[in-house]
């Protein structure tokens, strides 16, 4: 009898194990983390702009601060590996036409207001880490799934203020400071742009989906 029990506890378990794995093979462990969209939730807003290149498109999009988006122009022009806010109201894209220009767009309307040669030398990798004009970086990394943002204050201080659960190739990376230092952005594995409140108050929240390139200000 108790040989008996034993084979029916072994079988048991093995349906459990298996069932297990079919939710694991079937749903995955962990799903993606879900922030609420930034459109969605504009309270409190962004006191910052972001300039995105769409990926797998010729589009440059301005993205406000409330999650209004405004599609500036598609084509040729709008072709680069990288856009960067020049000032409050204009933005450079790099490499545009593939003759290795740097155009110069109006960021409220989307016109073409310059042009000059790229700068010699090798392109910058995608960072890491970013440092703030008070000396304050921000750095990004993973931990068994667990995707977090920390920044670190120049007495040395660390504050970790996002820690996103996913799946264990889930990570952020590509960090950017708004030029009030008030506001982060950084992509995620899923090429969302993700905008965190420097002070780690507020919950995060999507900016945009499907970025290439951007910037913010």
């Amino acid at each position: 009898m108790n040989g008996s029990r034993s084979r029916w506890s072994l079988v048991a378990a093995g349906v459990v194990v298996a069932a297990a794995l079919a939710v694991v093979v079937v749903f995955g462990v962990i799903p993606y983390p879900d922030p609420p969209a930034l459109a969605d939730s504009p309270d409190p807003p962004v006191t910052a702009r972001l300039a995105l290149l769409t990926e797998g498109r010729e589009c440059l999009v301005v993205v406000e601060g409330d999650g209004t988006e405004q599609e500036l122009g598609c084509g040729s022009l709008f072709e680069a590996w990288a856009v960067e806010w020049a000032s409050a109201d204009t933005l450079e894209l790099d490499g545009t036409r593939g003759n290795g220009q740097r155009v110069v767009i109006d960021a409220n309307t989307g016109d073409q207001v310059g042009v000059q040669p790229l700068p010699e030398g090798p392109a910058e990798p995608i960072p890491q880490n970013a440092e703030n004009a008070d000396g304050d970086v921000i750095q990004t990394g993973n931990d068994d799934g667990v995707a977090w943002v920390e920044v670190i204050a120049t007495d040395g201080r660390t504050d970790r203020i996002v820690a996103l659960d996913g799946p264990r190739g889930y990570h952020l990376y590509d960090p950017r400071w708004s030029a009030d230092g008030r506001w982060l952005a950084v992509r995620d594995s899923l090429d969302r742009i993700l905008v965190v409140d420097a002070a780690g108050a507020v919950p995060v929240r999507v900016w945009a989906e499907g970025a290439g390139p951007f910037d913010i200000r």
